[in-house]
C-alpha cells in the first residue's frame, strides 16, 4: 500500500493529510443496492460511517501489549464533539519526520452506517457496545487502538492489551517527511451490508437486524491504512 520517495527522514516537520474513505468512493465504484429475496433479506452498499470522533492521535512508538497507554508519545491531530460523516473529516497536521507505528481513536459508542438504498442514503443505526441501543448514548466513549499487528484494547489500569481475532487484522505504518506532505487514507472496505427489514417497509428501522456485511472478493481487512507520498 505504500510506495515511499526517495528522500531520508530528516528532525523538521512534513505535512499529514488525513482522509476518511469507504472502498465504493476510493477504489471502486458503488454497486446498486438489490433485493436479496421476496421476504425480508435486502442488500445496500456501504456508503460511510456518521458518529462522533471526539480525538485521533499518532504515535512513533511501538505499539504492544504490556505497555501504559499513559507512556506513548501520542501526538494530537484531531478533536471534535460535532456528529459528523466520516468523509467529511478531512485535515492537515504538521508532524515531525519520521516513521508513525500507531494509531488511536476515541470515537461514539454507537453510530450509523450510511447505505445506498435504491439511490437514496440510509442510515443503519448500530452500537458496539450492547448494553446500549439508543443512538442518544453519545456520551458512552470507546478508545481503540491499533499498532503495525493489529487492534489494542486498554484495561482498567491503562495497560495495553492486543485484541486477537477481532476482524481488524489491519496496522499501521506511514512516513513523515521533511517539507514533504503524506496523505493517509483510512479505508473502510464494507462493499454490502445484509439485513433483514423485519417490517418489510423497504427502509432501516427499529426491529430491523444486520445479518452479514460483505468484503470485496480478496479483501480480509475490515479497513485498510493505506500511505500515499507526494
Amino acid at each position: 500500500c505504500e510506495k515511499d520517495p526517495s528522500e531520508n527522514d530528516s528532525d523538521g516537520d512534513g505535512t499529514l493529510s488525513v482522509k476518511f474513505r469507504s472502498w465504493s468512493n476510493y477504489e471502486a465504484p458503488a454497486k446498486k443496492s438489490s433485493l436479496k429475496n421476496a421476504t425480508s433479506l435486502m442488500s445496500s452498499t456501504y456508503l460511510d460511517t456518521y458518529a462522533y470522533k471526539y480525538k485521533i492521535k499518532f504515535t512513533t512508538d511501538k505499539i504492544m501489549s504490556g505497555i501504559n497507554d499513559s507512556d506513548i508519545n501520542w501526538v494530537t491531530v484531531y478533536e471534535s464533539d460535532e456528529l459528523k460523516k466520516d468523509s467529511e473529516r478531512d485535515f492537515e497536521f504538521f508532524l515531525p519526520a519520521g516513521e508513525y507505528r500507531g494509531f488511536a481513536v476515541l470515537h461514539s459508542c454507537d453510530f450509523h452506517w450510511i447505505c445506498d438504498n435504491n439511490g437514496v442514503e440510509m442510515p443503519i443505526t448500530l452500537s458496539n457496545c450492547s448494553e446500549y441501543n439508543n443512538f442518544n448514548n453519545s456520551e458512552e466513549k470507546v478508545y481503540n487502538i491499533f499498532g503495525t499487528d493489529g487492534i489494542y484494547d486498554v484495561d482498567d489500569t491503562g495497560v495495553l492489551q492486543h485484541v486477537p481475532d477481532a476482524g481488524e487484522h489491519m496496522g499501521v505504518r506511514f512516513n513523515i517527511y521533511e517539507g514533504k506532505k503524506t496523505t493517509l487514507i483510512v479505508r473502510v472496505n464494507l462493499l454490502e451490508i445484509e439485513w433483514n427489514d423485519n417490517d418489510g417497509d423497504g427502509t432501516w428501522s427499529e426491529g430491523d437486524e444486520v445479518v452479514n456485511v460483505t468484503l470485496p472478493d480478496g479483501v480480509i481487512t475490515m479497513t485498510d491504512f493505506i500511505a500515499e507520498y507526494e
